[in-house]
């Protein structure tokens, strides 16, 4: 909880990674200037913050999946909200997941049908090709340089490729799981994490 999108944000951007235009903002008079600057792209919505669901008046709520912000969305949208977070919307080519351990990357794409975002069609329980995938040093050690100005030993972290092989950074998750991409690239996580916890001096 220490991590934020803000620390992600700034740090990630002195670590020469990309990120999308993005906006924090509690006030409705910004989001329309934002989508305005956006209208024909669109602009997406997603969590400011760790929960994945808020309850209130019986009543649950998804907090997980990101959202385009739409027309019909922002007419029921008040003046004033709680902080959130949007960003322009990028037509992606592919994402990437990446599990970081101790100064290793273990990363894998994730190609889907053409929504904004892929957990909607795990949801649904639809096809999703995912193939292990090689990030290159450059990369790597941009993420080593990341990871501990972000004082972190293991995170998961998802880039977006845009259709001009443009790779942007999404988010940092120090609580990221392991078995999701272990499963589909066969990269034998749990007996790496279980031999470092046997000597934990390692950790």
């Amino acid at each position: 909880f220490e991590c934020t999108k803000m620390d992600v944000l700034l740090y990630g951007q002195k670590c020469g990674f990309l990120f999308f235009d993005t906006l924090f903002t509690e006030n409705k008079s910004d989001l329309l200037k934002f989508q305005q600057k956006y209208f024909e792209k669109g602009i997406i919505s997603k969590r400011i913050d760790d929960k994945t669901h808020f309850y209130e008046n019986n009543q649950i709520y998804n907090l997980v999946n990101t959202f385009e912000v739409t027309d019909e969305l922002l007419v029921n949208v008040p003046s004033t909200f709680g902080l959130s977070q949007f960003q322009e919307k990028i037509d992606r080519q592919y994402e990437v997941r990446v599990l970081y351990l101790l100064g290793n990357c273990y990363a894998m794409a994730i190609f889907t049908s053409d929504i904004i975002d892929y957990r909607i069609n795990l949801n649904k329980n639809e096809e999703i090709r995912m193939v292990s995938f090689d990030l290159g040093n450059k990369e790597e050690q941009k993420l080593n340089l990341l990871m501990n100005k972000l004082n972190l030993n293991y995170a998961s972290i998802d880039f977006i490729v845009d259709y001009n092989d443009v790779r942007y950074l999404l988010e940092v998750n120090p609580c990221g799981q392991v078995g999701f991409l272990n499963e589909a690239c066969n990269y034998y996580l749990e007996n790496k994490i279980s031999e470092l916890l046997i000597n934990t001096n390692n950790i």
